[in-house]
C-alpha cells in the first residue's frame, strides 16, 4: 500500500547522527515542536535528539503525502514503461496522450490503495492500447 510504503520511506530518511540532527533542526523546528506537542515530552522519550527524529518523521511524512499524486503517477509510469515489450505502438499512439491517460486513470489513487491496484490499472490499458494497435494494423 502506499501509506505504508510513505511510512517506510520517511522512516528510512530520518538521521541518525547528531550533527546531522541538530543541522536539520536549526532549519525545522517547528516540525520538533510538532512533534513534542502530538506525542508529549514524555513520548518522545525525554530526549531532545528521538524529538528531532519524530519530527523528521513528521515532516518527511508530511512532504510524501504532500506529493502523493505525483509519486504515484510516477510509479504508475514506470511501470507502464518496463511492461511494455514492443515501443511500435507508439508510431499510432503520441507518448503524451499515453502518459495523460495514466497520469488520469492514477490521479485518485489513495493511500488505502496498494501498489497491485495500480498495476492492474496501467496493465489493463497498456494491453487494451497494444490490441487496439493490433486490430488497426491489416494482415499481410
Amino acid at each position: 500500500y502506499s501509506g505504508d510504503a510513505i511510512q517506510e520511506i520517511a522512516d528510512s530518511n530520518i538521521d541518525i547522527y547528531y550533527p546531522d540532527l541538530r543541522e536539520w533542526f536549526c532549519d525545522n523546528s517547528e516540525y520538533v515542536e510538532q512533534a513534542i506537542d502530538e506525542f508529549g515530552w514524555d513520548g518522545c522519550g525525554r530526549d531532545i535528539y528521538k524529538a528531532i527524529q519524530m519530527g523528521q518523521y513528521e515532516a518527511y511524512t508530511e512532504e510524501l503525502y504532500e506529493n502523493l499524486d505525483e509519486l504515484i503517477v510516477c510509479y504508475a509510469l514506470k511501470h507502464a514503461f518496463d511492461t511494455i515489450e514492443d515501443f511500435s505502438i507508439f508510431e499510432d499512439v503520441e507518448v503524451n496522450d499515453f502518459i495523460d491517460t495514466i497520469s488520469d486513470l492514477v490521479r485518485n489513487i489513495d493511500n488505502n490503495d496498494s501498489f497491485e491496484d495500480i498495476d492492474e490499472l496501467v496493465d489493463s490499458y497498456v494491453q487494451d492500447t497494444i490490441l487496439e494497435k493490433e486490430e488497426e494494423e491489416p494482415e499481410l
